[in-house]
């Protein structure tokens, strides 16, 4: 599906079965028969419409007068000495403020014609501007004007559609949080007490969430999409089923060796959840309670660390899962990604670099790395966003010497 297929692997078979199934022109998706020769605006003007709206496609090379794409599919007569995509480039940076950054595919050609397809995300930086700076365009949904220029009442329907978007993305977070401490309040724990240390959080969902991405009751039987399978474990390593909750779905999976009040050596505890607007949780406890005992087992010292790998892992397989789970559903918009360690202040970490005993002892109690990326990118480039956010974590961390080398490595190794 040309929304959600990485773009370098876009051919010009795809394209032309894209066709075939009758997609029509609308709020996320136009058809030019040509190449603009003289007319940059009026392609300047579709991306920055897409973007101000809810995103899309641009194929050029189609013909569709009704806003129906007629056959024949051949798309455009193929130049070898025309540098479509720096041109494309040129035309955005030079005719949009603020700027855009669309994904562009030419197609191999096949008996000397392409297509060119242009993908552009939900943009956070809206209302972006054409034409001097001076107009601003968005979709309409309509295939006779697809582009229409925005009025005041639209320019503040944008700002406000953004504002409320990132208010809700707000309730969403808050509300999984607490369905995770009610489902811990069930078994008499609280979660956030001064007990349970070193909680990691993995969080994604659409940068402006609107309208439920699935029907909720889809979410009974997802395991076998956010699954990833390792030759050694998958994840995540929860048990199913899922217990419903309101628009989702959640699992709490507790091991409990000490009482409630005072959890020792092999307490743990895994969550997970997900709802229809598109987020997904994860959370689980990755310290370590080393404790030494007299003859009669009575503690006399205890010791608080975390492996840093551990993080490392979670983090790249969550991604995975994540991307399977937007893959799945067609979702290929702006992501919001967000990291979080809770109460590590003090905790002794192993150097991740060093093979020896050295420990660092973490500077802060809470600890948030926070990351914005399409869908798309996140299917093609897992590594490098977990490379990324990594040796953000490493710094955070104080283990300065693990170089983006080193956490590529660890992942080909263990995950390749």
């Amino acid at each position: 599906m040309l929304y959600i297929k990485p773009i370098r692997e876009i051919v010009y078979k795809d394209v032309v079965d894209f066709c075939d199934n009758k997609n029509n022109e609308g709020f996320i998706l136009e058809y030019k028969r040509d190449f603009p020769s003289n007319s940059n605006e009026a392609l300047a003007k579709t991306i920055a419409a897409l973007a101000n709206t809810y995103g899309g496609i641009l194929i050029i090379g189609v013909n569709a007068p009704n806003g129906e794409p007629i056959p024949p599919f051949e798309g455009i007569t193929f130049d070898p000495n025309q540098k479509y995509e720096e041109r494309i480039q040129s035309i955005v940076l030079s005719h949009i403020k603020e700027p855009v950054f669309p994904e562009v595919k030419v197609c191999e050609p096949v008996s000397g014609k392409t297509f060119i397809v242009i993908r552009v995300a939900e943009s956070h930086l809206t209302p972006h501007r054409v034409v001097n700076n001076s107009r601003i365009y968005i979709r309409t949904g309509q295939s006779s004007t697809p582009n229409a220029e925005a009025t005041w009442d639209k320019i503040e329907w944008l700002a406000s559609r953004r504002k409320k978007s990132e208010e809700f993305r707000e309730f969403l977070i808050k509300e999984a949080e607490t369905y995770h401490q009610e489902a811990f309040q069930k078994l008499g724990i609280n979660v956030l007490g001064s007990n349970y240390f070193a909680i990691l959080t993995l969080r994604i969902l659409p940068l402006f969430p609107q309208d439920p991405m699935i029907k909720y009751k889809e979410l009974e039987n997802i395991e076998e999409v956010i699954r990833v399978k390792h030759s050694i474990y998958s994840f995540p390593e929860i048990p199913y089923p899922f217990e419903s909750v309101q628009n989702g779905v959640q699992r709490l999976e507790f091991a409990r060796i000490g009482n409630k009040q005072h959890p020792v050596e092999g307490d743990s505890f895994k969550y997970i959840h997900l709802n229809s607007f598109g987020l997904y949780l994860y959370k689980e406890d990755i310290g370590l309670l080393n404790q030494q005992k007299d003859q009669e087992y009575r503690i006399i010292s205890e010791q608080k660390s975390l492996n840093y790998y551990w993080i490392l892992i979670s983090l790249h397989q969550f991604l995975k899962s994540a991307s399977q789970y937007f893959k799945r559903f067609g979702y290929w918009g702006t992501l919001l990604f967000q990291t979080e360690l809770f109460n590590v202040l003090g905790i002794n970490m192993r150097h991740p670099s060093s093979r020896l005993t050295e420990s660092l002892i973490l500077p802060r109690s809470n600890l948030k790395w926070e990351r914005k990326f399409s869908a798309v990118l996140l299917q093609s480039q897992i590594t490098d966003i977990t490379t990324d956010v990594m040796t953000d974590v490493a710094w955070s961390l104080g283990a300065n010497s693990m170089t983006d080398k080193l956490i590529k490595d660890y992942i080909s190794i263990n995950f390749q």
